[in-house]
């Protein structure tokens, strides 16, 4: 499984298509998409990009995983704390009811991209390496995404969990715009 962390801020989920109009720490103006990612307070935000959107996992800068279900969507795990992967990998496949749940947040999103990089907000798009993104492939169309907190006291483990799950596919051509509304 692979796993990827951000520096210290948070992490970006952007289409394909738009990934090099993201300008991390470059300033582009008077502010750098960064600085506009860091300005989410929540567990997720929405921000423009220069030809799309960007989905924002904000909080803390966990560690994080992509678990598809095969569906074309799946779960991007992040890791609170607990011993170990698998632990994690067990929680987030059983879900809300292997332990103490809170629904934190409900939202939508509109993808117009199959593949999606999830990485850390501070590195710009156009100089992105392939260990430092997570791959998302989710067909075109309208998503819901739920997040998540799952307590389990036995391994004393805790993961936050956004779900993304299909609500209807979208006919569109392959590798056009990027673009997420609420």
């Amino acid at each position: 499984m692979k796993w990827i962390e951000s520096a210290g801020g948070p992490l970006v989920m952007i289409g394909e298509s738009s990934v090099s109009d993201w300008s991390g720490i470059e300033y582009v103006g008077d502010s750098t998409d960064y600085q506009r990612a860091c300005s989410i307070e929540d567990y997720l935000g929405i921000i423009e990009v220069q030809s799309g959107s960007a989905i924002v996992f904000g909080d803390e800068p966990l560690r994080t995983c992509w678990i598809p279900d095969g569906k074309r969507g799946g779960v991007i795990v992040r890791w609170i704390y607990g011993q170990d992967e698998t632990s994690l990998i067990e929680i987030a496949l059983t879900g809300p009811g292997s332990g103490q749940f809170e629904l934190v947040s409900e939202d939508s999103f509109r993808s117009r991209d199959e593949v999606h990089r999830l990485f850390d907000a501070a590195i710009p798009g156009g100089l992105l390496r392939s260990e430092e993104h997570l791959s998302l492939n989710l067909a075109i169309g309208s998503y819901a995404i739920k997040t998540m907190v799952v307590r389990v006291e036995t391994p004393e483990t805790a993961v936050l969990l956004h779900e993304l799950q299909v609500r209807k596919y979208l006919p569109g051509p392959t590798g056009s715009t990027a673009s997420f509304p609420c």
